[in-house]
């Protein structure tokens, strides 16, 4: 088993499989453009499994070809994949599939000819499965509660602005989030309700409809936990003269988020809708209107059958830091003059974390140190991080070569310091930070210099970096006759044919190790390789983990992989 492998796996022959990647052939500067990438369906509530397909375009000037990967909020990484560039440009997807609810998001990260990773395509999944959402009446005595008065039915003139209908609903159980959802158009944007039991909803009739409305309340998640009884409403509105123009009305104007606050080092989104409404079937122009001056057009046409529409813009702020509040209405241009009040968010700059100055300190038991067998240097680097207590957190630390640690998972106190010890090799010169990620965003500490010459010999350019590293093992759960075999393998890409080989270790849950061992990457040579190893395990084995520690030129760690052996 790996905790008596530490020995034995450095005498085992490495077999190297070679992965078709040929070295770049480009010539002159090279830039990388990714778009956010779209997350289809972004929001599903039905049946499980549900698929969600992710698609990203991807513009490159000065390559034929790029190296890239898609990760994932749960820390999650797709296979490295390698991919002509025809036009400029090329599309990528990915699909996934999903058997119970979750949430999460998406984004693509490219590895060669240049470093860089998207902004994040947000989804949501809920699954419906019967009997695992609870429907009330009042007074049923359950935590949540919800329910909904049926409006009275209304039969007459619909004059413009229209006939306005308001649905009343009772939620009990706390501060909650809920949504309405009409048979006519589906969910609306959820709200939160922080006090009271009392919620409303409006919709306005420009024309006969009928239909029903319910309540549903959300957990953290936005999965459904409890639905409302269904009520049904029906306005039947005076049919207008034959010769009377078509005529369009607009109401309840609403923005998603109201509010923003956390860190504005990226862009942010907010969502603008409103409900129109005409007297028979016409085509309507109209136009949103935002406070920074700009206005986005749009056109839609309503037919027989279905006389109101949702109409939704996106405003996407490029540099939230310098937009403190912002608005925006909606205004029809044809068949006829109509608008909303403004609606308007509020952004409020400012990290849910706060980082100190990254401090390194370096310690070398030896006059001579940075010996790959002997006595390295180590390096420790720390960062002190404020946060509300209990801030659900990830961190890891990163290198300016590119490198880093795996990122780990944390539960901040209000005040501690984050501390990371690694042993230096080789001639470095560089900069070590800490990358912090939570619910708000991303903060990075501030830089701190590290830097070791070994011997006197300053680092060595060794032409390109280690951008991906993968560890794996087959079969990673046996059960069956015994001796068994087991493959390690280890695939890593680099960003560019190397000097020097790539050197790297397989290291054990019991802190064992396979020993140094090399990979290299020649002019004209592909720029992904796999190596693997061999283990015969006689006897069944716990669960154990491992992972692949990339030593120079760029420190970098794999995920870890974890392996079982069941004797029969």
């Amino acid at each position: 088993m790996l905790r008596t492998m530490g020995t034995a796996l450095a005498a085992l022959v490495m077999a190297t499989g070679v992965l078709a990647a040929p070295a770049w052939g480009a010539s002159g500067a090279v830039a990388v453009k990714v778009e956010r990438p779209r997350a289809l369906p972004a929001q599903y509530e039905g049946g499980c499994p549900a698929t969600t397909e992710f698609v990203a375009r991807v513009s490159v000037r000065g390559a034929t070809r790029i190296t890239y990967r898609w990760v994932r909020g749960d820390g999650g990484k797709g296979p490295v994949r390698t991919v002509g560039v025809k036009g400029g440009a090329v599309l990528l997807r990915d699909v996934r599939t999903f058997g119970s609810s979750t949430s999460g998001w998406q984004a693509v990260q490219v590895l060669s000819p240049r470093r860089t990773t998207s902004a994040r395509a947000r989804f949501a999944v809920t699954c419906l499965t019967p009997g695992k959402v609870t429907t009330s009446q009042p007074g049923a005595g359950e935590r949540v509660s919800a329910y909904v008065a049926a409006p009275e039915r209304y039969e007459g003139a619909c004059p413009l602005p229209g006939h306005r209908v308001t649905f009343t609903g009772t939620i009990k159980g706390g501060a909650v989030r809920y949504r309405w959802v009409d048979s006519d158009g589906g969910p609306q944007p959820a709200e939160r309700l922080l006090s009271g039991t009392r919620v409303t909803s409006t919709r306005t009739f420009l024309a006969s409809a009928s239909g029903t409305r319910h309540l549903e309340v959300l957990d953290a998640a936005g999965r459904v936990i409890h639905r409302s009884n269904s009520v049904a409403y029906q306005v039947t509105c005076s049919r207008p003269p034959q010769e009377d123009p078509a005529r369009a009305a607009v109401t309840s104007p609403r923005v998603m988020p109201d509010s923003y606050q956390g860190p504005c080092a990226g862009p942010l989104e907010f969502g603008f809708q409103a409900e129109l409404a005409v007297t028979k079937p016409t085509r309507v122009t109209y136009q949103w209107v935002r406070s920074d001056g700009v206005k986005v057009p749009g056109e839609i046409e309503l037919k027989a059958g279905d006389l109101t529409a949702s109409i939704a813009m996106v405003w996407k702020v490029a540099e939230p830091a310098k937009l403190p509040r912002g608005s925006a209405r909606l205004q029809v241009l044809t068949p006829n003059a109509a608008t909303t009040v403004p609606v308007a968010f509020t952004i409020t700059c400012g990290a849910d974390v706060e980082l100190g100055d990254t401090a390194v300190s370096m310690y070398s038991p030896q006059n001579a140190p940075c010996a790959m067998t002997g006595n390295p240097y180590w390096a420790t680097a720390a960062v002190r991080v404020k946060a509300p207590a209990g801030t659900e957190a990830s961190y890891r630390w990163r290198w300016a070569d590119g490198g880093y640690t795996r990122a780990q998972d944390v539960t901040l106190l209000e005040d501690q310091t984050l501390r990371y010890t690694w042993p230096v090799r080789f001639s470095k010169v560089g900069s070590a930070w800490l990358e912090v990620t939570t619910a708000s965003g991303v903060v990075k500490s501030k830089p701190a210099e590290v830097s070791v010459i070994c011997d006197g010999k300053p680092p060595v350019d060794a032409g390109g970096t280690v951008v991906a590293v993968e560890g794996k093992v087959t079969p990673d759960d046996y059960q069956g006759a015994c001796p068994t075999t087991l493959t390690f393998s280890v695939t890593i890409t680099v960003s560019a044919p190397l000097k020097e080989p790539v050197r790297y270790v397989w290291f054990y849950d019991n802190s064992t190790g396979s020993g140094v061992e090399e990979l290299s990457f020649p002019e004209g040579g592909p720029l992904t390789r796999t190596a693997t190893v061999t283990y015969h395990p006689q006897k069944s084995t716990v669960k154990s983990t491992g992972w692949v520690e990339v030593l120079s030129p760029t420190t970098m760690f794999s995920d870890q992989v974890s392996y079982k052996v069941t004797c029969s």
